[in-house]
């Protein structure tokens, strides 16, 4: 699989081609997209249901298994079937995906 990351100061950029995998992290802005089967997501903070407002975080997900945990500035995201972790804290970003 294809695996593509850019870094423009606190800009980050990831995408995974095969399963089709989207992340993007604009400053404190996080959108994440996956393309998949079914939707199971659980989303806790401000607002819930695609997007979660606390530093903006905005997660439409068309995918297998999804869970989605917001704690004030700290996002932690866990695809599972197209393997991604996506875990940001403040201005760090961390990603990690596995397998296809």
């Amino acid at each position: 699989e294809a695996v593509g990351v850019r870094l423009v100061g606190d800009m980050v950029g990831v995408w995974v081609v095969g399963d089709t995998v989207g992340v993007n992290v604009v400053g404190e802005t996080v959108g994440v997209w996956v393309v998949g089967a079914a939707v199971g997501a659980l989303e806790v903070g401000d607002e819930v249901g695609v997007a979660v407002v606390g530093e903006r975080v905005g997660v439409p997900v068309v995918g297998e298994a999804v869970g989605v945990r917001l704690v004030g500035d700290m996002v932690g995201t866990s695809v599972v079937g197209a393997a991604v972790g996506l875990g940001v804290v403040g201005d760090m970003v961390g990603v990690l995906v596995v397998g296809a």
